[in-house]
């Protein structure tokens, strides 16, 4: 792809803009003179009309020709007018027209040519005694609106290219000259053999300074993973087996043991990538070309005496200095290989950690009853169950309309959302439908006093007998399961004084799965 510069690309830009500028300009003023001119005509046309038909209306009662030409002689001074034409009932009383030098002369024939038409009445004592036919030119408005518009042409072009003047300069101090810094300084970074505490002095307060600053941060940091990536695996490795031991203990508290095998479950998944990534910067570094650097530095050291000899004359010493060459590059590869994979460690960790605390947050909560915010415990069962809705490529969508926070028991209505997150993840699995959503809905109806959390997934579906039987202990839609879930799951809304149904529209339209729970 060929190279265009920001300056030109810049001025590219101003030019097509100035040049939009101009034309929307031109045609607005263009339009804003000919309905001008247009609305000039109807002026000068009624103005002239009235006035001759008072003028003339006692010379066409009297049948005074002589008077009547001398009005028509001094309407004819007006340039826009070509002809007048006076008549007297159906005869032409007096007339006067334009010869080709534009001289008014007597005319005795209907005028055919094609000109602007207006026709008035003459009365006398309230009585019509004939009409005056106007004919009129817009030649010379269209001339005068010509020079206007050059004019205006002109004008406007003039000080468009000052305006762009003025604003390729300032862009050109504001933006063109920061970005060659930047890219000096990443040039720079690469010819110091990967140095990132090379620092960006930019220190404009805009935008470009906050690229500075973000850009010096990353250096800094990524310089920090370089030097301490060995450590950071190791510790963060051991944070994750304690995080684990953590886990089992709290699992088994509170009637939690499903929640935990869920989150354990979670949990090893997040282990396996990370020890996927942590393997991947293990083979790096033990395959790293940095072994390869003391070698050469070794060679380096043996013909030093007769150094320029062997790298003119020597092959071995020719080769030396492309692999030097080549070095910088490698290791810039290495690094991005090695901040690639320990990001994916950390984002890892921070999932599991998160998993944990909300576990953790529920495990002592036991069966009474306390104040909870729906927003955060349905944020909470989405949480735990990330991993796997990522695995499986599945899509969570919520909306979670005002509602107050309630008294109900934390941990049990935990264990509904996730035992229905989990049968909508299963349901789609199965269905293999193309698309994979899940969304989840939390609203107060304020009719009936109580709040409802609407689980929809676009699984299999149901059939109308299936809703009715799907709660009832043992009963169970799939090959492997007991049953005991779902009869549980409405076992435990009862107890806090709810309900649970499921609604479908048939096999594979997917399903609803409906909480009511009372506001009080």
């Amino acid at each position: 792809m060929k190279f265009i510069s920001i300056k030109t690309k810049v001025s590219i830009l101003l030019l097509l803009i100035s040049m939009l500028v101009v034309l929307c300009y031109i045609i607005y003023g263009s339009y804003e003179m000919n309905r001008k001119m247009k609305s000039e005509i109807r002026t000068i046309t009624e103005n002239e009309s009235v006035r001759l038909s008072k003028d003339l209306a006692s010379s066409v009662w009297n049948l005074e020709y002589d008077s009547a030409e001398r009005h028509l002689q001094a309407a004819m001074h007006n340039k826009h007018i070509y002809g007048i034409i006076v008549w007297e009932k159906d005869r032409i009383f007096a007339s006067l027209i334009r010869d080709s030098d534009w001289n008014s002369i007597q005319n005795t024939k209907e005028i055919n040519k094609d000109y602007i038409f207006y026709s008035r009445e003459i009365l006398y004592d309230n009585q019509m005694i004939g009409k005056i036919d106007l004919y009129i030119t817009d030649v010379f408005f269209y001339q005068d609106l010509k020079k206007s518009i050059i004019k205006m042409i002109v004008g406007t072009a003039i000080v468009n290219i000052i305006i762009a003047v003025v604003l390729f300069i300032s862009l050109t101090r504001i933006l063109i000259k920061p970005i060659n810094t930047v890219s000096s300084w990443a040039a720079g970074i690469v010819g110091e053999k990967g140095n990132l505490f090379v620092k960006l002095e930019i220190t404009s307060n805009d935008e470009i300074g906050l690229l500075s600053d973000a850009l010096n941060r990353t250096a800094r940091k990524l310089n920090d993973y370089q030097n301490h990536l060995e450590d950071l695996v190791l510790k963060r490795t051991e944070q994750l087996k304690t995080t684990q031991k953590e886990l089992v203990e709290k699992a088994h508290k509170a009637g939690m043991a499903d929640i935990a095998t869920g989150t354990l479950h979670n949990i090893g998944n997040i282990l396996n990538s990370a020890k996927t990534s942590v393997a991947v910067v293990r083979n790096t570094l033990l395959n790293s070309n940095i072994s390869g650097l003391g070698k050469a530095c070794a060679m380096l050291d043996e013909n030093m005496e007769n150094i320029e000899d062997f790298i003119i004359k020597n092959p071995k010493g020719k080769k030396l200095l492309l692999y030097f060459q080549k070095l910088g590059d490698m290791f810039i590869q290495e690094h991005k290989e090695y901040d690639y994979h320990l990001e994916r460690v950390v984002q890892k960790l921070e999932t599991a950690i998160d998993t944990i605390r909300v576990q953790q947050s529920y495990a002592g909560t036991g069966g009474f009853t306390e104040k909870a915010n729906l927003r955060k415990l349905v944020e909470d069962a989405v949480l735990m169950l990330s991993e796997k809705t990522k695995k499986l490529d599945i899509s969570i969508e919520t909306e979670f309309n005002e509602t107050r926070e309630i008294y109900i028991q934390k941990a049990k209505l935990l264990n509904v959302i996730i035992n229905l997150l989990k049968n909508a993840q299963e349901s789609i699995v199965e269905s293999n439908n193309t698309v994979k959503k899940i969304s989840i809905r939390v609203y107060e109806d304020k009719k009936d006093g109580c709040v409802y959390i609407k689980i929809e997934d676009s699984g299999i579906g149901l059939t109308k007998e299936e809703t009715k039987l799907i709660f009832s202990y043992g009963y169970s839609t799939k090959e492997d399961g007991h049953g005991f879930g779902l009869h549980s799951s409405a076992n435990y809304m009862t107890e806090m004084n709810g309900q649970l149904w499921a609604e479908s529209k048939g096999k594979t339209q997917g399903a609803v799965f409906i909480i009511k729970l009372p506001l009080s």
